[in-house]
Formats: C-alpha cells, structure tokens, sequence
C-alpha cells in the first residue's frame, strides 16, 4: 500500500515506512494459528529492533536470551538501560499488591517480593560493594544506603542477655538468663534464686529509689505466693515493717524477734570467796553461745571476743555477806578487757552483816564497749571492808550477757 516499500535483497526482506500515521508492518490473524513465527537457522539474532543509528532497544539472541538496551545478552535477560531506571512494574488495575517471584524447579513453590499497596516516600536502596561476614543481616542509614550490620548476631555466651551496645548486640556472662530453672543473674551467671544479684569492689548489690508520690503506698513490698505473709514492707517514707504492711515507726516487728549474735554466762552454783583482795568470777554455765563473736570454756572466767566491732555488756552479781564476825560489807564490781578496767563498767553494792535479813544484795550495769577480736572479758569483785576475814558468796544466777550490737 501506499507509503510501505519491501524490498528482498539476497532472501532479506527490508521494509522501511515512511507513514507517521500507521504502523511499517502489521500482521494480525482471527482465526486459531499464530501471528507470527521466525525460525532462525543461522548464528545471527533471531530479532533486532533497531531505534535510529546504533540504538538496539531489544534483542532476542540466536540462543533464546533476551536483551534490552543490549545487543549481546549474555544472560536470559540482561537490561543496559539508558537512564536510572532499569524496571519498572505497575500495580495491577485492581491495586492489590503484584508480586516478583522466583520458582523453584519444579514451577511451583516460591520466593518473591512485593511492594505495599500505598507508598508514603519513595524510596531507593543502595546496596553495599561486597559482602558481609556470616550472621550480619543488612541494615539502612534511614537514607537508603545499605550495609552489613551486626546487629542480628548475639553476642556473648548462651545464656547472656542481649543490649544494645553501639547499635550492634552486646553479651556479657555477668547479664545472664537461666533459661531452664527462668533466673536472671546480675554480676553472676550462676544465678540460685528467681533474681540474683552480687556486688562487686566498690559497686552497691541493690539500689531502689522510689518514684514520686503518686499514691503508691511503698518503695519495697515482699509476700509470699497469694499474699497471705507479709514478710517485708518499706513504705514511701522509709519505715520498714516485718510481718505488717502499716509500719507506724522506723522498724515495726509484728511477732516476736530472734536476735542472734550473743552469749550468756551464768553461776550453776554459789561461789564462796573469802578474800578482800580483786577475785573473777567464773562461769559455770551458757545459756547461749555464738561462736561467730566470742568463745568461752565452762567454769572459766574468760570469755574472748573472736570478731572486732562494737558490743552491749551487761552483767548482773547476786551477793550474800557470809561475814562470821559480823560485819556489814561493801563490794566493788567491774569489768575488764584483757586486764583494763572498762571504764563506766563498775557498781557498787552494799549489804548488812549476816545476822539480819538485809544480808542480801545486787550490783548489776549494763554498757557499751568496742572491742577488738582477741579482747579477753572478765567480770571482777572485790570486798572493800578490810581484814582478812571478810567473807561473801557470789549466788546462783549471777549472770552476763554480751551482745553484737553493730550487725
């Protein structure tokens, strides 16, 4: 027709159009067969679409491979663009998500990818010029770029608990999840409770600090499985209750207290002196004995502290004035580290002569000594009548008790 020159030169067709207005060559078929059909026999690209000089903008290769912007694909499909943009997929009419996918050799199962149905920003990614190291995971700037980030790998020993260290994952075994006995150890990773924490040189097990007051009734609240036992409260003004959740003063105790860390001596027997000079008395007997702070022998008048700090001393001397002659008498009564006198330890007690009823008396103290381990304690009494027949009896349930009092 008009405008359309074919023109066969040695079995070639070349066909040139000079009809802006229609196509150089149509082909169309309404029945069942093919539009067309190109059987290429030789070496030569099986079709070459040519856009002006030296412009190929598809290329199907002799061996079936397809090139765009290429006149040698060297894969099944290789894309040279001109520009930025190398492909770009339109959502379907219906706006539902389109998919890229990647078959597996049978033709059914696959991988793929696909875009959300709204896009807020444009976006680009860059990927990194090489290749990460195992277990790093690809992570963006917020810009785009991408890069090999280790973020993903934890760090540390099983068991040790994931932060963020820098952007990436940081482990450390002293942060540490038990994760068959579900215990969470601090500075430990052999944690034998629910929470475990041990401190370490210069560095405090436990600080809690209330919040502000909001109506929360207490910084520390410990109870048992339904609440029935209240074993420990500490409201928000510090006061701490054992055994209540109403602590009215610093320390409330309901029930009773067992305070360890003491020792008490006692006299099984009267001890008859007769002798104005500077007697100890010996203990015959222990009503309780702690051998973290002090050890003591039966019958011995010395009782060692074996721990330093600082201690409660109280001690109590039954007197009986067994005097023949008589007399009335006054005894002295102090106590001693390793030969000191203690200052403030000493009574005085006075009795009337043994004829009358008044023969009998009491000298007792009670004070507060520090003392070093290896302090030697002895109780001491002395008749201050003189002669030599002053005579007296130390009684049955004289006593001393010492008590830790600084921890």
């Amino acid at each position: 027709g008009a405008g359309r020159i074919i023109t066969v030169n040695s079995g070639a067709v070349d066909m040139q159009g000079s009809n802006a207005a229609d196509y150089t060559l149509k082909l169309s078929n309404s029945a069942n067969g093919g539009v067309l059909n190109l059987d290429n026999n030789g070496t030569g690209n099986g079709i070459y679409l040519e856009s002006g000089a030296s412009n190929y903008p598809f290329v199907v290769s002799s061996t079936g491979k397809v090139g765009i912007g290429s006149t040698n694909p060297n894969a099944q499909l290789e894309i040279s663009p001109t520009g930025n943009d190398a492909i770009i997929i339109n959502p379907n009419a219906s706006s539902s998500p389109t998919y890229l996918k990647f078959l597996d050799a049978a033709g059914g199962d696959f991988v793929g990818f696909v875009a959300p149905n709204v896009i807020t920003t444009s976006v680009v990614w860059t990927l990194p010029t090489s290749d990460g190291t195992a277990g790093q995971v690809l992570a963006t700037n917020g810009s785009g770029a991408l890069s090999w980030s280790s973020a993903g790998i934890p760090a540390g020993n099983d068991g040790s608990v994931q932060y963020n260290n820098g952007g990436v994952l940081g482990g450390e075994d002293n942060f540490f999840w038990d994760d068959i006995n579900k215990r969470l150890g601090l500075r430990t990773n052999t944690p034998d409770a629910t929470l475990n924490i041990v401190g370490g040189t210069g560095v405090n097990a436990l600080h809690i600090r209330s919040g502000q007051n909001d109506g929360v009734d207490y910084i520390m609240h410990l109870e048992d499985t339904d609440g029935s036992v209240q074993a420990m409260y500490v409201d928000v003004s510090g006061n701490v209750g054992l055994g209540t959740t109403t602590p009215a003063d610093r320390l409330h105790v309901n029930g009773a207290v067992l305070r360890e860390g003491w020792f008490m001596g006692y006299r099984a027997t009267n001890l008859g002196l007769a002798s104005n000079g500077d007697n100890t008395v010996p203990w015959t007997a222990e009503q309780r004995k702690d051998n973290t702070y002090y050890t003591h022998n039966a019958n011995s008048a010395d009782i060692t502290i074996t721990s330093s700090g600082w201690y409660r001393i109280s001690y109590c001397l039954n007197i009986q004035n067994t005097d023949a002659g008589g007399n009335r008498n006054t005894m002295r009564g102090w106590v001693t580290n390793s030969g000191t006198e203690i200052p403030g330890s000493m009574f005085w007690v006075y009795s009337d002569d043994n004829n009358v009823n008044r023969n009998y008396n009491s000298g007792a103290n009670s004070f507060i000594a520090n003392l070093s381990a290896g302090s030697v304690i002895n109780v001491h009494i002395q008749s201050t009548r003189g002669g030599a027949g002053a005579t007296y009896n130390v009684l049955t349930n004289s006593q001393i008790t010492i008590e830790r009092i600084d921890e």
